[in-house]
């Protein structure tokens, strides 16, 4: 390793964080080496975003130097935390760990074991990321390490549902956020924050301090802000979910959520059954068959609360359709089908499955006939909103 590249390097790392220009510069510094200049390229398209573009030129990068390889890997276990990969994401930054171990780099050391914990928390596993909390503690030397600490240890008591000693630990942290912080760790803080005390149930505080990142035009295209601020307004407000059409990007956890719910609100149950299965495959350890959950915290999230809204209850599932009064062919083939989806339906959709064909609109008048006819029955409700239709027991039924 050339010492005195790797100086330049720090340099550039540095002006890096503190979100400088001249950081750009690196890219016609004669003195940095080509592989120093490929790590910055990688962050470079890490910061717009570019998460594939940055994986793949990571992979590429293939060194005998120890300290390269650990920058290689803390930077791709970066990558695939955002693109909700969680599992390649521990494989990344153990390998990390490694390297800066060997080179006695404390600093790659902490922040590969930190975000061995961030994936392994989102994977559900909650006593290995303890663990790696722990290891990374051993190498904390500042303030902004000990912030990250304590805002990691409010995640975990948060997933075990100790939701005061995990805003206790926000507070902690927040005396210390009074350090300059970049960013975008400033936003990881704020989202965090709101993300914990919607599963305190404290909602309408939750909105208030979207609505105060939101204030900030910078925010207005951060992808959490707006999940956020869509779903707390549907959920306090009655406001339908839209997923912001502007936003690209890699499909990560949180755009699975988000247009779930809006495929479900609108009655596109198929594609939101696709998606649902993608979130599985992704965190398999939270999420299970049929839209449920394994894990008590997450049961408690606003995604999970609105899902609640589209996904029937399991006693509805249940209901004998005989016993419902319904006289009618047609009549128990629609309720069949709502009970069978369990969730808002479109009109087309139920149009084929009730009389066997594919949509006509010439159908449509039969439709609305048929479903104004259900409306008489005092043991059901056809509800109709967004252009879907959905099954409800009325209260002396469910009783």
């Amino acid at each position: 390793m050339n010492k005195y590249s790797c100086e330049i390097y720090e340099k550039y790392k540095s002006l890096y964080f503190k979100n400088d220009k001249s950081f750009l510069s690196f890219s016609k510094d004669l003195k940095l080496d080509t592989k120093y200049k490929r790590l910055f390229q990688s962050r470079v398209l890490m910061r717009n975003k570019n998460w594939q573009q940055a994986i793949e030129l990571l992979s590429k990068l293939n060194e005998t130097d120890l300290f390269t390889m650990g920058e290689k890997f803390i930077l791709l276990g970066t990558a695939y935390i955002y693109t909700s990969e969680y599992r390649l994401a521990t494989q990344a930054c153990s390998q990390a760990a490694i390297y800066f171990k060997e080179v006695g780099y404390n600093e790659g050391i902490f922040n590969s074991y930190y975000n061995n914990s961030v994936a392994y928390n989102r994977l559900g596993l909650d006593e290995e990321s303890l663990l790696q909390l722990k290891k990374c503690q051993e190498y904390t030397n500042d303030q902004g390490q000990n912030f990250a600490i304590l805002r990691a240890l409010a995640c975990y008591h948060s997933r075990k549902c100790e939701f005061d000693l995990a805003l206790t630990y926000l507070d902690r942290a927040n005396k210390i956020g009074k350090i300059e912080l970049d960013e975008i760790d400033q936003l990881v803080f704020q989202t965090v924050y709101i993300d914990i005390l919607i599963r305190a149930k404290k909602y309408e505080d939750a909105l208030i301090l979207v609505n105060k990142l939101y204030s900030r035009k910078i925010n207005r295209e951060r992808y959490r802000v707006l999940y956020y601020k869509s779903l707390l307004n549907s959920l306090i407000k009655g406001t339908s979910i839209k997923v912001n059409s502007n936003l690209s990007g890699e499909v990560t956890e949180y755009s699975l959520k988000w247009t779930i719910l809006e495929c479900l609100q609108n009655g596109d149950f198929q594609k939101a059954t696709d998606d649902w299965n993608q979130l599985r495959r992704q965190s398999p350890e939270l999420y299970d068959e049929n839209f449920q959950f394994k894990d008590e915290s997450e049961s408690l999230t606003i995604f999970a609360i609105l899902l609640k809204r589209y996904i029937f209850a399991e006693e509805i599932h249940d209901i004998c359709i005989n016993e419902l009064g319904i006289r009618s062919k047609n009549g128990k083939k629609l309720v069949e089908t709502l009970i069978e989806i369990g969730a808002p339906t479109r009109k087309e959709d139920l149009i084929e499955s009730i009389w066997n064909i594919e949509y006509d609109p010439k159908y449509d008048s039969r439709f609305y006939k048929l479903i104004e006819r259900m409306r008489n029955n005092s043991l059901f409700t056809i509800a109709s909103k967004n252009y879907t239709y959905s099954f409800e027991l009325n209260q002396q039924t469910a009783a």
